[in-house]
């Protein structure tokens, strides 16, 4: 169940965009703790459909994804929390399959915000995704990440792919 109207928004917005292009589960759950990932994406390898009419969203689903959509700028602690599903998402996937895996086989977690300040990005290790638009960024492990109080709002929002 969805807390906030935004939540279920982006699910079902995610969802409808997705569908089309793989495999779109709501609500996954995470294995060890109880613990929801918004949405999991793996996209079907013999559907070769044009994802540009997706724009952005279509570049971000060449491969297996998690996306966790923030109506608000994430706090350290849900950065956090978003980290640790992504490991045990991850772990699960060595679990499942008894051989190991490529990088390109594991999937890519993508949380997205309205605005992220930059000492939340320097904090989070965010570099500036090359090649990619504006506001895309991709991240290493944080020590500590400051709280959102003063994030910059410039109007665009924020993806950071994270893995």
């Amino acid at each position: 169940m969805s807390k906030t109207p935004f939540d279920q928004l982006a699910k079902q917005l995610f969802e409808e965009l997705l569908q089309p292009f793989g495999e779109v589960q709501i609500s996954l759950e995470v294995p060890g703790e109880s613990h929801l990932v918004d949405i999991y994406f793996a996209p079907i390898a013999y559907r070769n459909q044009d994802r540009s009419p997706l724009g952005l969203l279509g570049e971000m689903i060449t491969s297996p994804c998690l996306f966790e959509p923030f109506r608000n700028p994430p706090s350290p602690s849900d950065y956090h929390r978003c980290k640790l599903k992504h490991e045990w998402i991850i772990a699960d996937f060595y679990r499942q399959r008894d051989q190991s895996l490529s990088l390109q086989e594991l999937p890519i977690l993508w949380i997205i915000s309205p605005t992220l300040s930059q000492n939340f990005l320097t904090s989070a290790g965010a570099i500036a995704k090359e090649d990619w638009c504006h506001g895309v960024y991709c991240g290493a492990t944080p020590r500590r990440l400051p709280p959102q109080g003063n994030a910059h709002q410039d109007g665009k929002g924020r993806w950071i792919a994270v893995g």
